[in-house]
């Protein structure tokens, strides 16, 4: 479990120091799922018409694919056509074939001016045979959720699971949202006009806080009393009309920092600090 905890450590700042240049996460669900509509900046069906390569500062080299989009589903664009950096041949990297639809999950770039994929692989939308027309029912009836909801929704996965508690206004996020897996809270915040504000707090796994005061890894955390008021807080993401902005904090689970990094408008000032 320790080594299991420094990976875990290592991967979160190997996050944080490149936040800047990429949010894309290799993943293994089955299906979408409603936080990645909701962490996703624009979402979007679309037609890929053309793919080329570019150059970009921090990223090198990079595919990018020109959608013509047939229905905004998440995030505001004024424009016809959307083109996307799609990545530069890693082995999760989605695959888009032209003449075809999809379901497009992107994140804005702010360095590169551009939107880049935030779903690599973890749902069939992805797969390379995958498109919108042979997306599920369940995927189909989530967005259709998402973009009429008017009042707080709960979202169930397929054992009927709450994963995610928020409101939807005009098919944007406002307010609270909170995530969930399984029975344990994974995350909270706000959003303002569909864009994350304020702290976003992530939480440790239960099994890891039970390891970590040396009781199974099944024990039951109501029992004791948490280091901060929020909870056993495993980072503390702070957001500013949607892009990270101020300093990003890790926690150990005894509740103190273990490395801190400091965005302004979503991209890294100088190197992670840790303690």
């Amino acid at each position: 479990m320790k080594q299991v905890f420094l990976f875990f450590i290592l991967f979160s700042s190997w996050t944080l120091a490149f936040a800047k240049n990429t949010e894309c996460v290799c993943s293994t669900s089955d299906d979408l799922t409603i936080k990645q509509v909701v962490d996703a900046d624009l979402v979007f069906r679309g037609t890929v018409i053309d793919q080329h390569t570019e150059k970009f500062p921090g990223l090198g080299y990079q595919y990018v694919a020109k959608f013509e989009v047939a229905e905004f589903i998440r995030g505001e664009y004024e424009e016809r056509f959307v083109e996307v950096i799609i990545g530069y041949g890693h082995y999760c990297d989605p695959k888009f074939f032209r003449n075809t639809e999809y379901l497009v999950l992107t994140k804005y770039n702010y360095e590169s001016k551009k939107y880049e994929t935030s779903v690599c692989i973890g749902s069939r939308i992805w797969d390379e045979s995958s498109t919108w027309n042979k997306a599920s029912s369940r995927e189909k009836r989530m967005i259709g959720e998402f973009q009429n909801g008017k009042f707080e929704h709960s979202w169930r996965n397929q054992f009927h699971q709450i994963i995610a508690k928020g409101k939807v206004i005009a098919g944007k996020p406002e307010g609270k949202w909170e995530f969930f897996n399984g029975h344990q809270k994974t995350e909270f915040g706000w959003f303002e006009n569909g864009k994350k504000q304020g702290d976003w707090i992530t939480f440790s796994k239960r099994t890891w806080v039970c390891d970590w005061m040396g009781l199974p890894l099944n024990c039951n955390l109501e029992n004791f009393n948490p280091p901060h008021p929020e909870g056993w807080i495993s980072q503390k993401t702070p957001f500013k009309d949607g892009a990270i902005h101020g300093t990003v904090l890790v926690y150990h689970e005894s509740g103190c920092i273990l490395s801190e990094s400091i965005f302004e408008k979503g991209i890294q000032l100088g190197d992670t600090n840790f303690f």
